[in-house]
């Protein structure tokens, strides 16, 4: 999304800004439904809850700084080297898979 608003004419902060929020509601509706599915199974009751929400807390803390650096690379103007970057990592994961 933050691509093709760049190629529309969209700044930058206000295309990734939209993707950013475009995000949200699939995020915490897929989260809720693997919840409410994990909590319905045996392990559930068995399962660390402790270890569990340090988890989340770490993804929380590794997504923020995620974003924080692609809107950096977005305020920079840097968006090709990075979309390059995407490309590369896509074509080495269809080769490892197709590999394997």
């Amino acid at each position: 999304t933050i691509g093709t608003g760049l190629l529309l004419g969209v700044r930058g902060s206000q295309a990734a800004r939209f993707s950013f929020l475009l995000a949200i509601p699939a995020i915490l509706g897929a989260s809720g439904f693997k919840l409410y599915v994990a909590l319905g199974e045996p392990a559930a009751t068995e399962a660390a809850w402790g270890d569990l929400l340090l988890g989340a807390v770490a993804a929380a803390l590794v997504g923020t700084l995620a974003i924080k650096s692609l809107l950096a690379v977005i305020a920079r103007g840097k968006l090709k080297a990075f979309g390059i970057y995407c490309a590369a990592v896509g074509v080495a994961a269809i080769v490892v898979s197709a590999i394997s």
